[in-house]
């Protein structure tokens, strides 16, 4: 009993603290709103995959298999592997609930746009999007279908992908990056009542104190020009 629970504690660990890298490098993500990712985040992300492949091949067996595949697949993906990330992705689909499937099935097409197949993305997001039940992915799917859209030099839809992501989605850094996104589209386009309550927004979301003093002094800026 006492090799057993000892085991069980083990394998809980190791994915424990794959968690917890992967968690600190999104808050690094977010809290960047888009631009490029930190070397910080991306090194983040590799623990994070040396965690989870610490699990797999030490406790082949564990109820945490399909989890580890689904955060080594984010992970990868983060750090540009995608052919990797979809060969996790696979393992994902064939063996995970609901939940992780529709996980998996998102990250699958943001790794197809990011190999180069943008409209095969955008028809998997809008699919996953008008099917699946849950909030924070259609509010991914919003997210994506913006970038993807602000990409195609389409800012009018970008901006209405990103103001639906921003209402559905629940989580701080989520919600702080879209508005981010949009108040900064809405100010290059002169759209200042917009841009000021992005940066609203983010004010009252961000967990990030130099995106709450940017969001501040453009609010001072609109202001002025006004």
């Amino acid at each position: 009993v006492i090799f057993l629970c000892s085991a069980g504690c083990a394998y809980y660990n190791t994915f424990y603290n794959a968690q917890q890298y992967y968690e600190e490098a999104e808050k690094i993500r977010l809290q960047k709103e888009g631009k490029t990712i930190p070397i910080t985040a991306l090194d983040k992300y590799g623990k994070t995959i040396q965690k989870c492949q610490k699990v797999l091949s030490d406790y082949p067996e564990s109820k945490f298999r399909t989890d580890a595949f689904l955060l080594m697949a984010k992970s990868k993906f983060y750090r540009k592997d995608y052919d990797l990330a979809i060969d996790d992705i696979r393992i994902v689909t064939q063996e995970g609930n609901n939940n992780q499937i529709e996980e998996a099935q998102y990250l699958r097409a943001l790794c197809k746009w990011k190999k180069g197949n943008a409209q095969t993305g955008i028809n998997e997001l809008t699919i996953l999007l008008n099917i699946s039940p849950s909030k924070e992915i259609q509010s991914k799917c919003h997210l994506s279908l913006a970038e993807i859209a602000q990409e195609l030099k389409d800012s009018d839809l970008a901006m209405s992908h990103l103001l639906d992501g921003a209402k559905l989605t629940k989580s701080r850094d989520q919600k702080s990056a879209i508005y981010g996104r949009l108040a900064e589209m809405a100010f290059n386009r002169e759209e200042y009542e917009l841009a000021e309550d992005g940066y609203s927004n983010v004010i009252a979301h961000s967990l990030s104190k130099n995106n709450v003093e940017k969001a501040h002094l453009q609010i001072l800026k609109i202001l002025r020009i006004q």
